[in-house]
């Protein structure tokens, strides 16, 4: 996994997921969920905005193999300012 597990409230942080293979050119799928706070659930690159704490599943499959793997990411609440 790549990714920032902290980030402000109302931004967003960068997910990715990589697998090591030993094959030459493999085609990976890569399912992410739950899709909640996702720009998308497919692809080994996806967008978090999620307004919780929220923990992402990811999911690679080559034919029939597959493997799992989970990151935590925690959005921080915005100050609240007063004058």
């Amino acid at each position: 996994f790549s990714a920032s597990n902290t980030f402000c409230q109302g931004s967003s942080t960068f997910l990715s997921a990589s697998a090591t293979v030993l094959m030459a050119s493999p085609t990976i799928n890569y399912f992410w969920s739950p899709p909640s706070g996702l720009n998308t659930t497919f692809g080994q690159f996806v967008i978090a905005n999620p307004s919780v704490n929220t923990v992402y599943t990811v999911t690679a499959i080559l034919g029939g193999c597959s493997g799992t793997s989970t990151i935590a990411v925690f959005p921080l609440p915005s100050p609240t300012l007063s004058i």
